[in-house]
C-alpha cells in the first residue's frame, strides 16, 4: 500500500500539486519504503508509541489516502474518519463500501488506478469547502453509526439471535471430524471440505517459547 501512495505523489508533482504526506507505522517494509521516497521534502515518517500519538497525528491531516487491496472492517479508517479524516480508498467490497460514501463521506477508486486517487486529492486540494463539508459527514457517520453504544447493542442483538436460533451448529456440517486438542501435527490430519465444496485450512502446531501456537494453511 505505501510503494502505491508514492506513484500518486509522482503523479500530483507532475501536476505541480504539492501535498504534505504523513506515513505511520513501522514493519517489513519500512525501510524499502524509506528508501523509495528518499529526496522527497514532503514526506514525514513517524512510529507512534501509543494511540493516543496515533490519533493526534491524525487530527492533523485532512485525508486518508488507502490503497489498500485487500481489508475487512477498515478500523484505520473509521479511526482516521471520527477526527474529521476524509478517505480515498480502494473499492473493495464489504466494510470499505459501507464507511465510504463516494462523495459524502470519501471516495473510492479502483484498485491500482494511481490516477483516480491523484484526481481526489486533487479535487479536495482545490475545494477547500468541499472538503471541509465531507470532514463533517465523516465526524457524523461515526459518532451516529458506529459509536459504543450503539455497537454494543448491535453486538448483543446479534448474540442473541443466534443463540435462540433452531439450527444445526455451522461445525456439525463439515464432512471430517475436526479435533479439539492440540495433540496432533495437524487438526484435522488433512484440510477436509465443507457441504459447500471449499478447501478447509489445516491448523498446525508450531512449537515456540511460550508453547504452542497455531497458524493456519491451505496446504
Amino acid at each position: 500500500m505505501l510503494f502505491r501512495s508514492y506513484e500518486i505523489n509522482k503523479i500530483l508533482k507532475e501536476k505541480n500539486i504539492l501535498v504534505k504526506w504523513t506515513i505511520l507505522g513501522k514493519g517489513p517494509e519500512t525501510n524499502a519504503v524509506v528508501k523509495q521516497w528518499q529526496g522527497e521534502r514532503n514526506v514525514d515518517f513517524y512510529c507512534p508509541s501509543s494511540q493516543k500519538e496515533v490519533m493526534e497525528i491524525i487530527s492533523n491531516n485532512d485525508i486518508l489516502v488507502f490503497p489498500t487491496k485487500f481489508e475487512g472492517f477498515p478500523v484505520a479508517v473509521l479511526e482516521s474518519m471520527s477526527l474529521g479524516c476524509v478517505p480515498i480508498a480502494t473499492d473493495l467490497l464489504g466494510g470499505t463500501q459501507e464507511v465510504v460514501k463516494d462523495g459524502l463521506t470519501g471516495y473510492r477508486c479502483k484498485m491500482d488506478d494511481h490516477i483516480a486517487f491523484a484526481s481526489k486529492i486533487e479535487k479536495l486540494f482545490f475545494d477547500r469547502k468541499l472538503m471541509q463539508t465531507m470532514k463533517v459527514e465523516c465526524i457524523k457517520m461515526v459518532s451516529e453509526q458506529f459509536n459504543v453504544l450503539n455497537q454494543a447493542k448491535l453486538y448483543q442483538d446479534y448474540f442473541k439471535e443466534v443463540a435462540l436460533e433452531d439450527s444445526v451448529p455451522r461445525h456439525h456440517l463439515i464432512n471430517e471430524k475436526i479435533g479439539s486438542r492440540l495433540d496432533q501435527k495437524y487438526l484435522p490430519n488433512r484440510g477436509g471440505l465443507d457441504l459447500t465444496g471449499r478447501q478447509l485450512p489445516v491448523i498446525v502446531r508450531v512449537p515456540c517459547a511460550e508453547g504452542y501456537r497455531c497458524l493456519t494453511t491451505n496446504r
